[in-house]
């Protein structure tokens, strides 16, 4: 008699962890800005349950000039609490509206002397932030997400010749993609 209580419990948790997140599930995008600086970003998102998702991305970026050729590859990690789960605008739901998000980014640069194709070092930024953002859904499939985001910045050089440097900062971001 007293197990009926805990088979209750149980069945009332297996049934909320099977039910689906309302609205499209996923959402492809990128980070235009990162064109400006001779890079690009491609990002992935799924919904994984009522009011959650996970979105993972790689990098890469050319930005020294003349003299100097540098390569930055990136791995961009976030996962959202989706706070409305409505666009206001569209009405669209599931992953629209506003969010707040927890951040942490990895990137690598990697600089060479080019007359002397000598390799110079290579650097780490490990960033972590606390974002709030809302997406945009435009006709059902157009998505924009503008967030601001208070950082923490991490940069070390790979064999340790250099002091290690961190710094927080605040930060705008912008992604644009289609959600389905």
């Amino acid at each position: 008699m007293r197990r009926a209580p805990l088979l209750a419990c149980v069945l009332l948790l297996a049934s909320a962890a099977r039910a689906e997140p309302k609205g499209k599930r996923n959402a492809v995008s990128h980070k235009p800005f990162a064109i400006a600086s001779s890079g690009v970003v491609v990002q992935y998102e799924r919904y994984l349950a009522e009011r959650w998702s996970a979105l993972g991305g790689l990098g890469g970026r050319r930005a020294a000039r003349e003299d100097f050729r540098s390569y930055t590859l990136s791995f961009v990690s976030e996962g959202r609490f989706w706070l409305t789960r409505r666009d206001w605008a569209s009405g669209h739901r599931g992953m629209a509206g506003p969010y707040l998000g927890a951040a942490a980014d990895a990137a690598r640069t990697s600089v060479t002397y080019v007359p002397t194709d000598r390799h110079v070092g290579a650097a780490w930024r490990i960033q972590e932030s606390l974002r709030f953002g809302n997406r945009f859904v435009i006709w059902n499939l157009q998505e924009i997400t503008p967030a601001a985001s208070l950082d923490v910045i991490h940069e070390f050089d790979e064999k340790g010749r250099l002091a290690p440097n961190t710094r927080t900062t605040l930060g705008l971001d912008l992604s644009v993609g289609w959600v389905f």
